[in-house]
């Protein structure tokens, strides 16, 4: 990755730190169950985010263009306790979509591999439907795991933009289909 050092990451400017933001996805994903299942994605970005997150908070620091001063960061760490509260409240009882993901993840990504849309998935001969939450999340882990495969050293930017531009367009497409899918079957 190497665009961000750890000096970078733990600079307040007009919004949180990198490294905060990091430290509070990793600990959603890890309520919700997701970490661990994405953690064993052969993408260098989750080692990114652990690494960032990490990092502790006595090191964070206002970037020199703020205005701020020093005490936004103390203010901010005690709101956002408030809003971890706010936002666990909001979410009880909203399933996480991580079963479908499971179920389904290996299968979309082979789907995707051979660019077929992965809306209805034949499976020990039975069709199956993964929901959005279980085609887009395994989409982005093929993505960051298994496009990059396909993109040998001297791919254009272009070739490269064409690949993501599909894998976003066939995951786009079986979400479609589960719309109307589900549609069909409240009718």
């Amino acid at each position: 990755m190497g665009l961000l050092d750890d000096s970078q990451a733990v600079e307040f400017s007009s919004h949180p730190a990198y490294a905060c933001r990091f430290r509070e996805h990793l600990r959603l994903l890890k309520r919700l169950g997701w970490w661990s299942e994405i953690y064993r994605t052969k993408a260098e970005q989750m080692g990114l985010i652990a690494h960032l997150a990490a990092l502790p908070e006595s090191r964070y620091k206002l970037a020199p263009e703020t205005d701020l001063r020093q005490e936004f960061i103390t203010a901010f760490l005690t709101i956002r306790l408030h809003i971890r509260r706010v936002v666990d409240k909001v979410c009880l009882g909203v399933p996480s979509g991580i079963s479908g993901f499971r179920q389904y993840r290996l299968h979309i990504k082979e789907y995707l591999s051979h660019g077929v849309v992965p809306s209805s998935l034949s499976i020990k001969e039975r069709m199956h439907h993964p929901d959005p939450v279980a085609v887009l999340n395994a989409a982005f882990c093929y993505y960051l795991e298994g496009l990059p495969r396909f993109i040998v050293p001297r791919t254009t930017t272009e070739r490269r933009s064409e690949l993501n531009r599909r894998v976003d367009m066939w995951a786009a497409k079986a979400v479609d289909d589960y719309k109307l899918l589900r549609a069909v079957r409240e009718s």
